[in-house]
């Protein structure tokens, strides 16, 4: 979790924006805090699971990741970042 925080604020400021959309960050949290005790396994895929158990740990883990990385993105599309020695 202080990694996503840090993004959602590392990556406005380097920006120069907000945020792109302020509630998709809120749906991303909240997909996040109810799915978090489940995603980790995702790092478990050579262990022997079903494989049912695998597709859901991989399907729960993109719920999570895609709209928190589209969010984002569409927050620095157009902006300059400039390399500075925060961004360094």
């Amino acid at each position: 979790m202080p990694a996503v925080a840090s993004l959602y604020f590392l990556i406005p400021l380097l920006a120069g924006k907000p945020l792109y959309s302020d509630k998709m960050g809120r749906v991303t949290a909240l997909l996040y805090l109810i799915f978090s005790n489940n995603v980790p396994i995702h790092h478990l895929y050579m262990v022997n699971l079903p494989v049912y158990l695998k597709v859901l740990e991989e399907v729960l883990t993109f719920a999570v990741v895609i709209p928190s990385i589209l969010n984002l993105w569409a927050t620095t599309k157009g902006s300059k970042i400039n390399l500075n020695l925060l961004f360094l």
